[in-house]
């Protein structure tokens, strides 16, 4: 078996497996999709010169912040961090609904804000892999999904923008409800744990055993 787990632990994967696709920092890497797609916006604040900036501040926005993300979750547990990263993840795709009515460095931060509560549900759902047996696997799996959500942003031609940025500010809202009431709020105990403080009581209570019949003797 690839995973030596309850349900409990399958839940927690498949909810960090899908949340971290199609919800992760990984949508910011279909910047091309992104970036023809808001060109084409009426009125666009950005010419084919500017756009990259888009990208440029963002993805400093969402390093940068990491750094804080890091520590959330290092206080908090990965249900604050990845809670706190859906929401302004949610923030950010508000912000990039009316494109043409902000600031183009509003536009810029709500791009950034996208890929810094993105790579905070990736981090939360990463605290549950050394819970599997096969814990390298469950990092490659998370890895490559939050790689594959750049493969969002293809959809960005084929539909409304402001459909598009209003049902993900929503979608990320109900991630948040979703991750909020599953999540622990301490990483899952690593895989054999429990076995190994088991297996220490079996031997203190072996020798407390022992100490009491020498007595008796």
């Amino acid at each position: 078996h690839l995973f030596d787990s309850g349900p409990r632990k399958e839940l927690l994967l498949t909810v960090g497996l899908l949340t971290t696709a199609l919800q992760g920092g990984g949508l910011i890497f279909g910047f091309p999709a992104f970036a023809n797609s808001i060109l084409q916006v009426a009125e666009s604040r950005f010419t084919s010169r500017n756009v990259p900036e888009i990208f440029s501040v963002g993805h400093n926005i969402t390093a940068f912040g990491c750094c804080i993300s890091g520590y959330l979750l290092d206080r908090f547990g990965p249900r604050v961090c990845a809670v706190s990263g859906l929401l302004l993840e949610a923030l950010g795709h508000l912000l990039l609904v009316h494109p043409d009515n902000v600031p183009a460095e509003v536009t810029m931060l709500g791009f950034g804000l996208i890929g810094l509560g993105g790579c905070q549900v990736l981090i939360a759902a990463l605290t549950f892999a050394d819970a599997f047996e096969r814990s390298p696997v469950v990092s490659a799996l998370l890895t490559a999904a939050f790689q594959a959500g750049g493969f969002i942003f293809m959809i960005l031609p084929h539909i409304s923008w402001e459909f598009f940025f209003t049902f993900y500010a929503v979608f990320c809202i109900a991630g948040a409800v979703l991750t909020g009431s599953l999540y622990p709020d301490s990483p899952p105990p690593q895989f054999g744990w429990a076995r190994e403080v088991s297996e220490m009581a079996r031997m203190s209570r072996a020798i407390a055993d022992n100490r009491t019949l020498k007595k008796i003797l």
